[in-house]
């Protein structure tokens, strides 16, 4: 594998582009929940994180079916 079809298949929570300036994302789960991630949580058992507004302890859910909904960053209150 050539190192540009590496680069085209890193995942879109990995892209540079999507992390820079930001301290995680707020994302859509695949039954319609708003959650945030944290960059500093990695993956558990290839599910990320994700931490609802009102719960302390994320769902995990696998990173193919979140989309992307904007990245958050340091100081920026999460509000779904």
């Amino acid at each position: 594998m050539s190192k540009e079809e590496i680069i085209n298949e890193t995942p879109w929570y990995l892209e540079h582009e999507n992390r820079k300036g930001t301290t995680g994302f707020m994302v859509e789960t695949k039954k319609g929940f708003i959650g945030r991630t944290y960059h500093d949580k990695g993956l558990i058992n290839g599910k990320m994180p994700v931490y609802m507004d009102d719960q302390k302890h994320p769902m995990l859910c696998d990173p193919k079916t979140l989309l992307f909904v904007k990245g958050i960053k340091l100081g920026e209150e999460f509000d779904d």
